[in-house]
């Protein structure tokens, strides 16, 4: 009896937790995949209407109006109200496509100066930090700053380089060390790195002396490479060292050892890649190999020159001419200077073309490449060629692309050109074609400088004027006295 009366609490125990583990699994999922809603009150919800009849017409019912400019947050996804008070800005509509029911402010960051258990404070241009594990204050310095590098994942501070009147010193914020360096160093260079680029070899730093002479020690204060150079900047991730002598460019390694000769104008880096400037003539290295002689000209000077990789090659582009190169060379040429047409995805620029505008008599010639620089259609556009103008080339998504001719004509815009390309199919098409946006049952819109177009099909049913942008369901539209109105649009027959 007492056996079986065992087994029976055994199996209420087992029940009973097997029902608590049931109700969390749940609680946890509806969490995570449950319908999501936003933290702020909101009016009841207002969207775009299901069309389900033929109507005749629409208009702009309007919601609400503010009394300062709204614009929309690519950041937040949210329309924003800006107020007069250039630090506060504050939520309109969500990205749920619903109204608050009051202004409700965004939450700011207190954005803390630290670094590991080292908090560090300004005081009427003096500097201290507060180490936070015994909650003891540093004397006084003229500047405090975190030397940091790179290690593929993140940037990495270790050390806080101190200056007083006097001298420098390395605090190492793992260990609590402060490090004394030597009375005749200048300055100490805390982003220890090539500019536009990081390091993830952390071991030297670069100090400058007092004879204006550049050198490398190690972490504790010890001489690495002789103050001999007029400069010294390490490169991208490598034991490698940009350094000028005699107005030449070369590169070291922390050994001194001469990677390139110091015999370049210029250097510069970019993934593997290095481009070397000799004479305003270019070349290109490849992971310290010559694989382009400094033969390619740019005409005039390094301000017409752009590089960039592009799945991982080499662009180079001179004043005239654009070249494709990878590991072993250049794979292809091009006598024109290519630009990119570029398409956002989350806030991020992707590269899809390239293009290059070319004046040919009367017609301006933009033609299009793939980015192994194959091209891909060309655009004639008719000008007027005894004005200036300008072409701009924006990427209403992946696929197509807005090209405007505008000319310099002091405001006046008649002789103005607008064209819309399809990438895909290699063709011109219309406004209404590229810019198109559908809401259901045929309805779409088309919304540009500024106006409004509203169709059933192929059929312009209404014109609204004044609109800025279109978001959640709402658009909305700000005037000359920055105020801001905001509408929805309604469906309507002239019979009813």
């Amino acid at each position: 009896m007492i056996k079986e009366y065992k087994e029976v609490i055994i199996r209420i125990c087992i029940g009973v937790i097997l029902l608590i583990l049931l109700i969390v699994s749940i609680i946890a999922f509806t969490k995570i995949y449950g319908n999501k809603i936003p933290k702020h009150k909101i009016d009841n919800e207002i969207v775009i209407p299901n069309i389900v009849e033929t109507y005749t017409y629409s208009t702009l019912e309007l919601v609400k109006d503010y009394d300062n400019i709204v614009y929309l947050d690519n950041e937040s996804n949210e329309l924003r109200l800006k107020t007069n008070d250039e630090n506060l800005d504050y939520y309109i509509i969500g990205e749920y496509g619903k109204i608050y029911k009051s202004i409700v402010p965004i939450e700011k960051e207190i954005e803390e100066t630290k670094f590991g258990n080292y908090k560090i404070y300004s005081d009427n241009d003096s500097f201290y930090y507060i180490n936070t594990t015994n909650n003891t204050k540093s004397n006084y310095y003229v500047s405090i700053n975190p030397l940091y590098y790179y290690n593929g994942i993140k940037d990495v501070f270790d050390f806080l380089v101190l200056k007083d009147e006097e001298k420098y010193y390395l605090l190492n914020i793992n260990t609590d060390e402060i490090l004394e360096l030597d009375e005749n160093i200048k300055d100490v260079f805390i982003e220890n790195a090539y500019p536009f680029m990081v390091s993830n070899y952390p071991n030297y730093i670069i100090v400058e002396n007092n004879e204006n002479k550049y050198g490398l020690i190690d972490k504790n204060g010890n001489t690495i490479i002789d103050f001999k150079y007029d400069y010294i900047r390490n490169c991208i991730n490598k034991d490698e060292y940009l350094v000028l002598m005699d107005d030449k460019y070369g590169i070291i390694n922390s050994k001194d050892e001469v990677i390139l000769n110091n015999e370049y104008d210029s250097i510069y880096y970019i993934g593997n890649y290095k481009i070397l400037n000799k004479d305003n003539k270019y070349g290109v290295s490849y992971n310290n190999k010559i694989i382009v002689d400094t033969t390619l000209d740019n005409n005039k000077t390094d301000q017409g020159l752009y590089f960039t990789i592009l799945n991982n090659n080499l662009l180079l582009v001179t004043q005239n001419q654009s070249y494709l190169i990878n590991s072993k060379g250049i794979i292809r040429q091009v006598n024109a200077s290519l630009n990119e047409l570029s398409y956002k995805v989350n806030d991020n620029d992707i590269v899809s073309y390239l293009y290059s505008v070319i004046e040919n008599k009367n017609n301006i010639e933009i033609k299009f490449y793939d980015l192994n620089m194959y091209e891909y259609y060309t655009l004639k556009i008719p000008y007027e060629n005894i004005y200036d103008y300008n072409i701009s080339i924006t990427s209403i998504n992946k696929n197509y692309y807005k090209v405007e001719l505008d000319y310099d004509l002091s405001g006046d815009t008649s002789l103005d050109k607008v064209y819309y390309i399809d990438m895909v199919n290699s063709k011109e098409i219309t406004e209404k074609d590229a810019l198109n946006q559908y809401f259901d049952n045929g309805y779409s819109f088309v919304l540009n400088n500024n106006t409004l177009y509203i169709y059933k099909n192929n059929e312009l049913l209404s014109t609204h004027e004044n609109i800025n942008d279109y978001f959640g369901g709402y658009y909305f539209s700000s005037n000359k006295n920055n105020k801001t109105s905001i509408y929805k649009i309604e469906f309507k027959n002239s019979n009813k």
